[in-house]
């Protein structure tokens, strides 16, 4: 019977174990930080998602009319609406068109949607906030 019941405890152990490991990896995943709306603070994706093109996750761009934008990108933004016609005029990242990005919840322009040699969100730094 000892034999028996070392085993049971083994198993049961080794169950405990495996129990808790999984319950650190869900507890990990409910603490990625929010990528958000800073103007109605809908989440639009996780910190996780950044990503790097051209060597950089942030970039700082000026546009035809002389405007100048910091932006962050990510891979994923399940929060964003996506709009406008693909544009390839002025594009900062050759091979790419881009189109305008808004919050899905309050609409605000959050930045651009690139999409060609590689698909890509880019979202101005003073738009979003990270939580």
């Amino acid at each position: 019977m000892v034999v028996s019941s070392t085993i049971d405890v083994k198993e049961k152990q080794s169950q405990l174990e495996s129990e808790l490991q999984d319950f650190q990896e869900k507890l990990e995943e409910h603490q990625k930080r929010f990528v958000k709306c800073a103007r109605c603070q809908h989440v639009l994706t996780y910190e996780d998602t950044a990503i790097s093109v051209g060597g950089r996750h942030r970039h700082i761009k000026t546009n035809a009319f002389g405007r100048t934008f910091e932006f962050r990108l990510f891979c994923e933004a399940l929060g964003c609406a996506i709009e406008g016609k693909d544009e390839a005029a002025d594009s900062w990242f050759p091979g790419c068109v881009w189109q305008y990005l808004h919050c899905e919840q309050c609409n605000t322009h959050l930045g651009w949607f690139f999409h060609g040699n590689e698909s890509f969100f880019g979202m101005r730094s003073e738009a979003i906030v990270v939580e």
